[in-house]
């Protein structure tokens, strides 16, 4: 083993355990064991005969002859020094380290803190005590449960951020790095004080933050495939694991995107999950990701569900724990350098990674000119490795097609020996070996919508070499660390050339400005905001927004101010009322604003003076409407003559046209009284559809006005000068306001085209009066067509009950006389009476559609009359044989005999028997 020998020998004696300062309670457990002649195990503290201190784990089992008496004790012994001396400098560097270090067990207690802790939060009994949960923000607990369980799944932790309680009550903003153990069941994680950096961060915000939450609840990664294996949907961490953005692989086949797979289990469980339909489970590796992976598939109807995890098996050998520590600590040192609000040493950062890693140069490079250029923009060199940044800026990118493809296609870029570099890869290859490059290792640096950045990597100038996965690992956290470093730095040079634009645009702008606190209050408008109302700023400062728009839009307003507070910007009209009581429609451009606690804070309204365009439109609309709605009646009237259709379809559309609850036509009778012919009302309010209505203030006071083609209008009921008797009927019909136009027959007043609007009062327009007036001019043509038409509707109706009528008594005698041929052939072909006459009867049963039919016979003196044949519903039994007395039914029998027919027709029984 590496760093160990390991020794066999036979011995009688301790005398393994040598120096002055023995172990001895060591010395006293193998004494014991030797004496008892068992096995023992030990971890011992020795001396070698020159006096240096080593540890020794020792196993001795003692060797017995035939007879089975102990003859002597083997040994084996294995030196662990460098094992402890490694586990004692990792209790050291935990101990020293500045960084806020821990180790956490799943089951949510911390197991162990360093000293820094107590100077950010607590003392460290007081952190173990409780679940490390509840020392965190209520709302980031969510989120960091759910960073839990991807550790649980072996994914690690970057960058991921919370709010831990102080003891004195406050919160501090923490920035964790974390990795899970899974085989210990623990989590290794370092942590760092950020709060300052957040808060100088939301102070840059303070104007212009936006809250995006964007919730995934699924904590297993998922994607779905179509029949054809083609990707239709990803979540994000099927990103994350997948390494590829969901944009990139939708619509794209699952072996196009992952050639890799093709034969492999993945590519055989799919396809039978798929061609049997039978869901299936299975564990595989994934090399080019370097990773495995645990998937369950499902059949759908749509094609393929797969849920799957990373279980990639962290297997940490004795001889890796000194690099996984150097890397951790470097990962540690990297991270406080990102973290500070300072501009960031890149070269301090490759240099530290570098020497983690034991690489001769470490370096990043950066595209520029859309991708078309690339300079070595920073580099660390070991002493006696040859600097070449100098040698590589400006460097022409199409010169490198196989570095740029597996840049873009790839997470990794590993290369173990130059030499094996493909053919593609020639002129690269010439490069490298240019440089002395032996083995490296890159990453692309990428930001979150795909943009190539440039990449990091290490060189190996002295000999090729596997590059370990935790050094692929840490490289890619770091191009992830430079990636949000620049990103973040281009939003906070956006966000402050935004800033300064603002101001200048709320110096300048000829809008309006107007910035509501949390209460709905103005807080701020500019001149040009007061000026468009007629107020001055003074007189608008501290007063509610809705006192400022129109009573009609109030309710819009406030629905508008409620999307406000859950974060919705929008744009939309709206009409406020001026100083002087003038209507002002504005187009409003609002924003929410949120504090840095994300608490609503108020609103930014931009708003445009849009009233002339507005009147234009609605005068505009009002006159395309009024023309739709005049030519579909006109052609109503020459398409048809169905006057009741006509009428209805009229008065539907005009009250949507209106924008009112009940539209109706009154036809008056020869009295004044009068009808509701047809309506169209809302389901709110009184239907009054075939209501006779005897109004005497009607024909005393307006029919003669009406006659003369008078138009009324109420604006207000309560306030009319109606008759009171005219009042109360209206109220009686929830009446607000009213428009009746008349409906002329030539001289005569047919009826009225009546609009009640119910809900408040109303100010009709005369484009709505001119509008009414010229459809009642219609109806009256549609009423004087229509009048013949019905008149041969009538007719034809009446003609159609004389033939159906004559018909029907045309089948019966059809029905009749097919009955007497049936009867006449059964008597040709047979000459018993009792078969003619039971055939009788069934066929005249038949016939006439009755539930008893019967044949009776005479006696020879003509006294009584015997059923002999008879047909007869199950429900009514049978009378067969019954005999009756023909004196006890003298009206029957006399016509009978007379050779006459006898019918009754009586609601209930008949007794004739």
């Amino acid at each position: 083993m590496e760093a160990q020998t390991i020794q066999r020998r036979t011995f009688t004696q301790d005398d393994t355990l040598q120096g002055s300062n023995r172990d001895h309670a060591g010395l006293e457990l193998l004494r014991r064991a030797m004496a008892e002649q068992r096995e023992c195990h030990a971890i011992l503290q020795n001396y070698c005969k020159d006096g240096t201190l080593f540890w020794n784990e020792l196993y001795v089992s003692p060797v017995r002859d035939i007879a089975g008496q102990v003859v002597n004790f083997v040994g084996i012994q294995k030196d662990i020094t460098e094992r402890k001396r490694a586990e004692e400098e990792h209790d050291r560097f935990f101990t020293l380290s500045l960084d806020m270090l821990c180790v956490t067990g799943f089951d949510g207690y911390f197991k162990r803190l360093n000293p820094a802790w107590e100077k950010v939060l607590w003392r460290e009994e007081e952190l173990q005590a409780k679940p490390f949960i509840e020392f965190v923000h209520p709302d980031d607990r969510a989120a960091t449960l759910a960073e839990m369980s991807k550790l649980a799944g072996g994914i690690d932790t970057f960058a991921f951020e919370n709010r831990y309680r102080c003891a004195d009550g406050s919160y501090k903003w923490l920035w964790w790095n974390s990795t899970a153990c899974l085989e210990e069941n623990i989590i290794y994680a370092v942590a760092h004080d950020v709060t300052e950096r957040k808060q100088a961060e939301q102070e840059l915000r303070r104007s212009h933050r936006q809250t995006i939450n964007i919730l995934e609840s699924i904590t297993d990664a998922f994607f779905a495939v179509d029949h054809q294996f083609r990707f239709t949907y990803l979540n994000q961490e099927a990103e994350k694991l997948l390494r590829q953005q969901r944009e990139s692989l939708i619509g794209e086949r699952l072996w196009d995107k992952f050639p890799e797979t093709a034969g492999s289990t993945f590519y055989v469980e799919y396809h039978k999950a798929l061609s049997e339909q039978v869901p299936v489970k299975f564990e595989e590796f994934y090399p080019p990701l370097d990773a495995w992976f645990a998937v369950h598939a499902y059949p759908t109807a749509d094609g393929l569900a797969v849920y799957f995890t990373g279980i990639t098996e962290r297997k940490r050998t004795e001889n890796l724990l000194r690099h996984r520590l150097g890397l951790q600590e470097a990962l540690a040192q990297v991270s406080r350098l990102f973290v500070s609000t300072g501009d960031t040493d890149l070269n301090l950062i490759l240099q530290v990674l570098g020497k983690a890693v034991a690489a001769n140069r470490a370096y990043i490079f950066q595209f520029q000119e859309n991708s078309t250029k690339v300079d070595n923009s920073c580099e660390w060199c070991d002493e006696g490795t040859q600097p070449q940044i100098d040698n590589l800026q400006n460097q022409d990118t199409a010169l490198f097609p196989w570095l740029m493809s597996q840049l873009v296609s790839k997470q990794t870029i590993q290369i173990s020996d130059v030499e094996t570099l493909p053919t593609l890869a020639g002129v690269e290859k010439a490069i490298l070996q240019a440089q002395s490059i032996r083995s490296l290792l890159i990453v692309p640096i990428k930001f979150d919508n795909g943009e190539l950045f440039g990449f990091i990597g290490f060189d190996d100038t002295e000999k090729c070499r596997q590059w370990s996965a935790e050094d692929a690992r840490v490289l890619r956290v770091i191009a992830e660390m430079i990636s949000s470093h620049f990103a973040r730095r281009q939003a906070e040079k956006a966000l402050r050339e935004s800033e300064a634009r603002y101001r200048r645009i709320v110096e300048t702008t000829t809008e309006g400005v107007w910035v509501l606190d949390a209460q709905d209050n103005t807080n701020f408008v500019n001149p040009q905001m007061a000026q468009m109302l007629g107020y001055t700023v003074g007189e608008m400062l501290g007063q509610p927004f809705l006192s400022f728009v129109d009573e009609s839009s109030r309710a819009s307003a406030q629905h508008y101010l409620e999307k406000r507070r859950q974060g919705i910007e929008e744009r939309h009209d709206l009409k406020l009322c001026r100083k002087d009581h003038s209507e002002l429609w504005a187009l409003i451009s609002a924003n929410p604003i949120f504090d840095a606690a994300g608490q609503y804070a108020g609103a930014l309204k931009m708003i445009t003076d849009i009233t002339e365009r507005k009147v234009a439109e609605v005068a505009l609309q009002y006159q395309s409407e009024r023309e739709r709605l005049m030519g579909q009646v006109q052609t109503r009237i020459r398409q048809s003559l169905n006057l009741n259709a006509i009428l209805n379809t009229t008065v539907a559309e005009v009250r949507q046209f209106l924008a009112t609850e009940r539209v109706l036509i009154y036809r008056f009778e020869p009295n004044w009284s009068g009808v509701v012919e047809v309506e169209s009302v809302d389901e709110r309010y009184t239907q009054l559809l075939g209501t006779v209505i005897s109004d005497p203030c009607l024909a005393t006071t307006y029919v003669e006005q009406y006659k003369q083609g008078r138009v009324r209008t109420v604006e207000d009921l309560a306030t009319s000068n109606l008759q009171q008797c005219h009042i109360d009927l209206l109220s009686q019909f929830q009446v607000k306001a009213n428009l009746v136009v008349p409906i002329l027959q030539g001289e005569n007043l047919w009826g009225l085209l009546i609009a009640h609007h119910c809900c408040a009062p109303r100010r009709w327009q005369p484009l709505e009066i001119d509008l009414l007036k010229s459809l009642a001019i219609q109806v009256g043509i549609a009423i004087q067509q229509s009048e013949p038409y019905q008149q041969v509707q009538l007719l034809n109706t009446q003609l159609e009950g004389q033939i159906e009528e004559r018909t029907s008594e045309l089948q019966e005698s059809l029905n009749f006389a097919q009955v007497l041929k049936r009867i006449t052939e059964r008597v040709r072909e047979s000459l018993d009476e009792g078969q003619i006459l039971q055939t009788a009867v069934q066929e005249v049963a038949s016939v006439f559609k009755v539930d008893y039919c019967f044949a009776a016979l005479y006696n020879s003196e003509r006294t009584t009359a015997s059923i002999s044949y008879e047909y007869t519903q199950a429900s009514l039994g049978s009378a067969l044989g019954q005999i009756t007395p023909m004196a006890d039914a003298p009206a029957v029998y006399e016509k009978l005999l007379a050779g006459q027919h006898f019918a009754v027709c009586e609601s209930g029984r008949y007794q004739l028997f």
